[in-house]
């Protein structure tokens, strides 16, 4: 678990666009590691950022012609979608590697994404989202679940970031679920505290 959280927290940000990732390829070993950066700061020139007001957005399709149709979270679906081909183009016919997929707060909700992206690709990801907001529907959650198996959900109890969106807007985490930390009274003012919690609680 310390592994997983380092390698999440380990971003280069080597993309051309504006959602950040790092790809590691050791073609000696035959794996791959993915990791995702986690979201800007809250508030940037008196402004909330796109980020944080995109933990907020709706349902949308991700796929057409889907076999089994679900939902995702249509904010960061879309920063995924800035770079998914740019990745895949770096991976196709590399799917007997082992591939490894990391991610923190919005990095997590991405490595949610790539996860089910990469396993309907036909690899076979083991994948951590620290602090992940919510991402898929619960729409044909027997299908999704099946697809997460190799997903942990790693939760401070007391983050606020992971209960968001909210469960009646249709969204639910997937994979283990793996809660750390005990409940206590946890003030708005302190969301930021309790959302960066997760190095104390893993050292």
């Amino acid at each position: 678990m310390k592994q997983a959280y380092k390698e999440a927290m380990n971003c280069n940000y080597n993309n051309s666009g504006d959602t950040e990732y790092r790809l590691d390829i050791d073609h000696n070993a035959k794996e791959i590691v993915l990791s995702f950066a986690g979201s800007s700061e809250f508030i940037i020139n008196g402004k909330i950022s796109l980020d944080w007001r995109q933990n907020f957005d709706f349902l949308v399709k991700p796929y057409k012609h889907m076999e089994h149709t679900f939902f995702v979270h249509r904010g960061i679906y879309g920063k995924y979608r800035e770079v998914r081909d740019e990745i895949y183009d770096k991976l196709k016919g590399l799917e007997d590697y082992e591939m490894f997929i990391y991610g923190f707060s919005l990095g997590g909700g991405l490595t949610y994404l790539a996860h089910e992206d990469y396993w309907f690709k036909g690899f076979n990801p083991t994948s951590y989202a620290f602090a992940s907001p919510r991402i898929f529907s619960w729409w044909n959650c027997g299908v999704l679940k099946k697809r997460f198996k190799n997903l942990t959900t790693v939760i401070n109890r007391n983050d606020i970031v992971p209960k968001v969106p909210f469960r009646w807007m249709g969204y639910r985490h997937y994979g283990k679920v793996n809660m750390l930390g005990k409940w206590k009274v946890t003030f708005p003012w302190q969301w930021y505290k309790e959302h960066m919690g997760y190095k104390e609680l893993l050292t």
